[in-house]
């Protein structure tokens, strides 16, 4: 089960203070990440939150990667939202789109 993290920020400050901590914990448990990175303003200029996509069995366990997490910890996120997510792109397993395609034919005799 994939689980998402989105956190907005609090303040600058507090972010640079932070980033060598955050940076190190994400090189530690990078292996559970699928995907991530900072929310950007159009022009790039303002960093306007993060999304975090892992790859962790259940709550519990995304409740532990942020009670580690520096960003967390020390109060960078004003907000977190959680959620699962089913991964469809890119296919974690061979064929995976096209048999989705075939069930939904089937479901909807066509």
């Amino acid at each position: 089960m994939a689980k998402f993290q989105k956190g907005y920020y609090n303040d600058d400050q507090t972010t640079l203070s932070t980033d060598p901590a955050h940076l190190e914990y994400m090189i530690a448990v990078k292996h559970k990440i699928i995907f991530g990175g900072p929310f950007r303003s159009d022009d790039m200029a303002e960093t306007l939150g993060s999304l975090i996509v892992m790859d962790m069995p259940n709550r519990e366990a995304v409740n532990i990667f942020l009670q580690d997490e520096p960003y967390f910890k020390n109060g960078v996120f004003e907000s977190v939202i959680v959620r699962a997510i089913d991964i469809m792109i890119p296919e974690r397993n061979p064929n995976f789109l096209a048999q989705e395609l075939d069930r939904e034919k089937h479901r909807k005799g066509i």
